[in-house]
């Protein structure tokens, strides 16, 4: 079952972040990220099972065998929108990042953008 999305927070050096526990399962298993940034996932196991010892993504394709004790990072590069699914290296473990484009422009930006425009045009 799926749990309540997680937004992943960003960090000082820009790169987006999110923390997993593995413990019969990935805790959270749905992730939103932006898209065009790298995210950074860090994945700890309270779990012996051997479905725990790795992680295997769709896109990139990239598989992690994952530490014992303590955290292991995985470091995802900008990707455009879409989705990234997760499991792993048994299929019984299963997660997904949405990948969401930037917001639209708000209200103000759009009226900056149409002011300067307007103010460049002759008259």
């Amino acid at each position: 079952m799926l749990e309540q999305p997680v937004r992943a927070h960003l960090d000082p050096d820009g790169h987006q972040a999110v923390d997993l526990v593995i413990d019969r399962g990935y805790h959270p298993d749905a992730i939103i990220a932006r898209a065009g940034l790298p995210l950074r996932l860090v994945f700890r196991r309270d779990d012996d099972d051997t479905c725990s010892e790795r992680v295997v993504f769709s896109s990139p394709h990239i598989d992690r065998r994952l530490a014992a004790t303590g955290s292991t990072t995985v470091e995802l590069p900008a990707q455009p929108p879409g989705e990234v699914r997760f499991t792993c290296g048994m299929g019984r473990y299963r997660g997904r990042i949405v990948l969401v484009a930037d917001r639209a422009p708000s209200i103000l930006a759009r009226l900056r953008t149409w002011a300067s425009r307007r103010s460049a045009q002759p008259l």
